[in-house]
């Protein structure tokens, strides 16, 4: 696919910095092996996550989808599919924005996975979820991004009594159809200005960004009086409030915190590793 042709084209001399989404993960040991500092790999303040259809059964029980939730391994993610500096997440915000306050460990990342595999798979026993729910779950994703992660997703959920299958298209044709509400999860994720804001406004009821069709009031009420106050700290302490309300409604479901591959020739001056993955044209230049 494009991601790995990225590479061959970085060999050839037709690239002096690769595009978005970078290269492929896979490539990313071998890559470093060979080409050393033109490999750059940086923590990004960007969370990739499930998001449910809150409007179509059985995702608008919250048993289901905080089974769903917790029958994911993380830690899996993490040191196996993906592995290329990754970070397990269970926040709906990414780690590293200043002045934020991070949340008490929830039930997400309580006891062990055996434990959270046992409970997750007894509540969906509980909530009659193949009952309810005779087919699979269609999960979701773009053509060529995030393969690795639905495929581990859909084996977890599988195996614990959920089957699942994938459904890729086209990016354009996936928003367009979260957009109407044809889906039942859908992968996704966020990447705003470094605050935690703009993150949670992403969930409000009315946000473009909702396609999951979330309608938490307390939650909005939480964020609406945060965003009153002028304290910072204060401010702070109570945004926190409104993201631990958020993930006690299981809207989605947190994965990673991402990072950027970027290849950087050495012909190329100007380059700073950002967390924002932002890299503005005019303060870049290339050595002949």
């Amino acid at each position: 696919d494009d991601t790995r042709g990225l590479a061959n084209r970085f060999r050839a001399g037709e690239l002096d910095v690769n595009s978005w989404p970078g290269f492929h993960p896979s490539q990313q040991k071998a890559l470093q092996q060979e080409l050393g500092a033109q490999v750059r790999v940086v923590p990004l303040q960007s969370i990739r996550f499930l998001r449910f259809n809150l409007r179509r059964a059985p995702f608008d029980d919250l048993r289901v989808r905080r089974a769903l939730s917790m029958l994911v391994d993380r830690q899996v993610l993490v040191t196996r599919v993906v592995a290329g500096g990754e970070r397990a997440s269970t926040r709906a915000v990414p780690e590293g924005i200043a002045g934020a306050l991070r949340p008490p460990a929830g039930e997400l990342e309580a006891g062990t996975q055996a434990v959270r595999l046992r409970q997750g798979r007894e509540a969906l026993v509980a909530a009659q979820f193949r009952q309810r729910k005779p087919e699979p779950i269609r999960l979701r994703l773009p053509a060529g991004n995030g393969d690795e992660i639905c495929i581990a997703i859909a084996a977890m959920w599988t195996a614990a009594g959920a089957p699942t299958r994938l459904e890729q298209s086209e990016i354009k044709s996936m928003i367009a159809d979260l957009r109407r509400g044809d889906f039942d999860v859908a992968l996704t994720g966020s990447q705003d200005p470094p605050a935690v804001e703009p993150y949670l406004e992403r969930f409000r009821k009315g946000s473009s960004y909702n396609t999951g069709g979330y309608a938490g009031a307390e939650f909005e009420r939480l964020l609406d009086t945060a965003l009153r106050i002028a304290d910072p700290q204060r401010r702070a302490a109570e945004l926190l409030r409104a993201e631990i309300r958020l993930a006690a409604d299981h809207a989605i479901v947190p994965l990673i915190q991402e990072v950027a591959r970027n290849l950087v020739s050495n012909r190329v001056r100007g380059w700073v590793d950002n967390s924002p993955d932002i890299h503005l044209s005019r303060y870049l230049s290339r050595v002949q």
